[in-house]
């Protein structure tokens, strides 16, 4: 009997589909492509948190933060530049984007100003600086006195009381000290007081405060019936702004130590001469020696008493830069467009011919960065009171001042904008427009692209 045998040959089990991302890579090659791969994603995601946080850029369209304040980098000189579109409806609709122009190495020879900012919508872009201030105590004094020097101080004391009648109270500062030469001396230093606008008072009967001030007076003994008297005056736009009485006595000190009752030995000195009227006659008295400083600006023109005879001296403080305004951001639109613009709203007609003209300054350049550039200074400008024609309707001078523009070329459609302003009291006192030039040169070639 025949036994029946199935068939014992090998099948092929079905391979099972490869489905993952690497199929199409040979297997011995899959580890690579997938450490590859991790290395990509993190590049990636490197790349996305670094430009998210503007440490690295695409182009130069700047990310601006939540509150629509663009990132800056530190130097970073940015434009902003708005365009309008028209939808299907008819509705003008605008966009403000904020583009890179160039960097700003920046200075610490002016003091910058971080509360400055012309961008109403608080989108700092920009840097100014402010030049070199005035120095408070403004006027500084050292005279002779006729009479003894405390006598001589409690009668001026009187004069900075505060109160009135039998209440008049002095509340400033007072004490008697010794000299460096020995000499006893009394000082006060008064409260702040404002002084009024005499001009404003005298041509248009208004009266408002100019100024605050505070002053400080040494009376030193040199003789018995004889003094010497330093003065010292301070000044700002608000009594808030004035230096404390500590400042003032130092200044004050500065001087008091110059002077000594007798001619000294190896010391230079000059005499302090009094006027002394008796029964008609004039008599000059010796009342002591000063030393002299050369810490301070000398005002040779200055006189007191007798106007032939130079009686003491007067010394200035240190005077303020008269270019006051220094000012760097970035301008929507080339550099030609910009100057040009700049330059037609400074335009002068002629009576004779009505023909209009630019009778400022201009230059042209290249920056020792290589950058074009375009300058110009105006002639100078009268400048009124704001707050007399704000409050009063007044046109009353504030002061003359000169204004200049440098515009560098940056890019194409945008440029930086420099600005530089000068100003003083008398149109004949302002800078040349060359020294202005000079200045605005310094912040040119701080600008590169």
């Amino acid at each position: 009997m025949s036994r029946q045998r199935q068939g014992t040959h090998a099948r092929n089990l079905p391979k099972e589909k490869d489905n993952s991302i690497f199929s199409f890579i040979p297997k011995e090659k899959r580890k690579t492509a997938l450490i590859i791969t991790l290395i990509v994603i993190a590049v990636l995601v490197t790349f996305f948190v670094l430009h998210a946080r503007n440490i690295i850029r695409l182009g130069d369209h700047l990310h601006t933060t939540d509150d629509g304040i663009p990132n800056l980098r530190e130097g970073e000189i940015v434009g902003k530049k708005t365009t309008t579109s028209t939808d299907s409806n008819g509705q003008n609709h605008s966009s403000t984007a904020f583009y890179t122009v160039g960097s700003f190495a920046g200075t610490d020879k002016y003091t910058y100003d971080p509360e400055y900012s012309a961008s109403t919508d608080k989108k700092r872009t920009e840097w100014k600086f402010d030049s070199k201030q005035a120095d408070p105590i403004y006027f500084m004094r050292v005279c002779g006195g006729d009479g003894k020097a405390a006598e001589l101080c409690a009668e001026l004391k009187q004069h900075y009381l505060s109160g009135e009648g039998d209440e008049a109270v002095f509340r400033g500062l007072e004490a008697e000290e010794v000299n460096a030469n020995g000499l006893k001396y009394s000082y006060f230093v008064c409260e702040p007081f404002t002084v009024p606008d005499l001009m404003a008072y005298a041509y248009y009967g208004v009266e408002r405060e100019d100024y605050s001030s505070k002053r400080a007076f040494a009376y030193v003994e040199t003789a018995e019936d004889l003094c010497a008297v330093v003065s010292v005056y301070a000044r700002a736009d608000k009594i808030d702004d004035l230096p404390e009485d500590a400042a003032l006595v130092k200044r004050m000190k500065e001087f008091v130590d110059l002077i000594y009752a007798q001619k000294p030995d190896g010391v230079e000195t000059k005499e302090i001469q009094v006027v002394r009227e008796t029964d008609g006659q004039e008599e000059t008295l010796i009342s002591g020696y000063y030393a002299g400083t050369d810490a301070y600006q000398l005002d040779e023109a200055y006189s007191i008493g007798n106007k032939t005879q130079r009686l003491g001296w007067k010394y200035d403080g240190e005077a303020a830069d008269p270019i006051y305004f220094m000012y760097v951001t970035g301008r929507d639109g080339s550099a030609k467009s910009a100057f040009e613009s700049v330059k037609n709203s400074y335009l002068t007609t002629d009576e004779e011919t009505g023909e209009t003209s630019f009778k400022g300054s201009e230059k042209t350049g290249t920056s020792k960065n290589g950058l074009k550039y375009r300058w110009l200074c105006t002639t100078p400008q009268a400048v009124d009171d704001a707050e007399m024609t704000y409050k009063y309707g007044v046109s009353m001078l504030d002061y003359y001042t000169k204004y200049s523009y440098a515009f560098v070329e940056t890019r194409d459609d945008m440029c930086v904008m420099i600005a530089v302003y000068a100003k003083t009291e008398a149109e004949d006192a302002l800078p040349e427009d060359e020294a202005i030039f000079e200045r605005s040169l310094e912040f040119i070639d701080l600008i590169s692209k």
